[in-house]
C-alpha cells in the first residue's frame, strides 16, 4: 500500500466542529484533544460490544483543504499495521502443516538469507516475525520499501525478488549495516525488509500472489471490501488526505 505526504504547518488548527456529536461531550472533547496533541487531522472510529455497534463517530476533516468530514466509509492508510495481515497469513500457512515456526527460512528462499557476521546462524520464520532476524533498523536501501504509489499503482518488477536478495547478500542494494553486529534471535530490531521476506515466503509456500493471498483468505473472509493494498483497486475519494506534520513550520 502507498502513501501521499503533504505538510501541515505546526501552527494550523485542523480540529474543526463535526457534524453527529454525541451526548457524551466530554469523551467527544477528549478524543478532540487527543487528536490535536498528536496532529492526528482525522479519525472515524466505532465501539464494538456483543457483535454490535453501540458507538461510533467521526472527526477533524479527512481532507483539510477542501474540508472533507470524514465518515464511517472513509478509508486511512494502514500502514505498517498491514505487518498484522502479512502475520495472519504466514500463520494461516503454519496451521496447515507447510512449516515450523523455528525452520530455517533458508529452505524455502532461492537465496540464502545469513546475517554475514554470523554466517552458520539460521534465521527463522520467528526471528522474521518477531523483529529479532538480526536485520538491522531501516537504512537509506531498506527505505526503499517506502517508495510512494500513486493512482494506477505502477508496479516494480524486480520486487520482491531479485530486489530481496540484492539488498541483503552484498548485492546493488547491500550496505553495511543491513545487518546488525548481534546474533539472530539475541536482539530486537525493527526491520520492515524482514516483513517484505515473510510476504515472498508466503507466495513460495503457498504458490499464490500475496495480494490475491490475502484478499481471498482474509479480507474476503472478514468481509472487507474497501482493504487493499493498491489505490488502483479502491474509491480514491473515500481514502484520508495523508498528512506530515512540520514541526520545523514558523
Amino acid at each position: 500500500m502507498g502513501f501521499c505526504k503533504t505538510v501541515l504547518p505546526s501552527n494550523e488548527n485542523y480540529l474543526f466542529g463535526n457534524s453527529q456529536r454525541k451526548n457524551d461531550d466530554s469523551f467527544d472533547e477528549n478524543i478532540s484533544v487527543l487528536m490535536n496533541d498528536n496532529h492526528i487531522p482525522s479519525l472515524s472510529a466505532c465501539i464494538i460490544k456483543n457483535n454490535s455497534v453501540v458507538w461510533k463517530n467521526s472527526y477533524g476533516y479527512s481532507n483539510i483543504y477542501k474540508k472533507i468530514e470524514p465518515t464511517e466509509n472513509t478509508i486511512y492508510l494502514a500502514a505498517s499495521i498491514s505487518k498484522t495481515i502479512t502475520a495472519i497469513a504466514i500463520m494461516q500457512l503454519w496451521e496447515d502443516g507447510l512449516f515450523d515456526l523455528d525452520d530455517d527460512v533458508n529452505e524455502f528462499l532461492p537465496f540464502s538469507l545469513r546475517n554475514p557476521n554470523y554466517p552458520d546462524r539460521p534465521i527463522s520464520f520467528r526471528m522474521l516475525l518477531g523483529h529479532t532476524s538480526s536485520l538491522a533498523t531501516d537504512n537509506d536501501k531498506g527505505s526503499m520499501l517506502d517508495f510512494t504509489l500513486l493512482p494506477g499503482d505502477a508496479i516494480v518488477t524486480e520486487y520482491p525478488y531479485p530486489w530481496l536478495k540484492e539488498l541483503t547478500l552484498n548485492g546493488l542494494y547491500y550496505t553495511s549495516n543491513v545487518w546488525g553486529d548481534w546474533a539472530p534471535g539475541e536482539k530486537f530490531s525493527y526491520a520492515n525488509v524482514g516483513y517484505a521476506i515473510l510476504g515472498y515466503l508466503i507466495e513460495l509456500i503457498s504458490g499464490e500472489d500475496f495480494i490475491d493471498y490475502c484478499d481471498k483468505n482474509i479480507f474476503k473472509r472478514l468481509d472487507m471490501p474497501n482493504t487493499n493494498f493498491f489505490y488502483s483497486e479502491l474509491n480514491i475519494s473515500n481514502i484520508a488526505r495523508c498528512y506530515n506534520f512540520d514541526i520545523y513550520h514558523y
